[in-house]
């Protein structure tokens, strides 16, 4: 039984995929892992500052409502998407300026708190 061209480039690719996951394997076979020392003074304080911090980060997804040219339905897509965190007892939110812009600027634009 003979193989047809596009069977023999087949193989080929086959052969040639098996090949390199087998050299892959062999090249990323996992390293040994050693326990680290201490953290030093500076990300202590990081880290200190995270753990009082992050009750108040938040995350802002801002959404604008759109018409399909088409159908006429109108729908909900995203515009922007960031973090920001509370900045006072009355749960405004201060964030950087690209996230909400374009709803803004969108009078349908919706900010959403989910």
């Amino acid at each position: 039984m003979h193989s047809t061209p596009d069977q023999g480039a087949s193989l080929n690719r086959f052969l040639s995929c098996w090949l390199w996951l087998a050299v892959a394997g062999v090249l990323l076979s996992p390293c040994a892992v050693t326990a680290r020392g201490d953290l030093g003074a500076d990300e202590k304080a990081a880290v200190e500052l995270f753990e009082r911090s992050r009750d108040s980060v938040v995350y802002i997804t801002t959404k604008a409502q759109v018409m399909d040219f088409w159908t006429r339905n109108v729908f909900s897509v995203p515009r922007g998407t960031g973090s920001g965190f509370i900045w006072d007892g009355d749960g405004h939110v201060v964030t950087n300026y690209h996230v909400i812009c374009d709803a803004i600027h969108d009078p349908t634009g919706i900010i959403s708190p989910d």
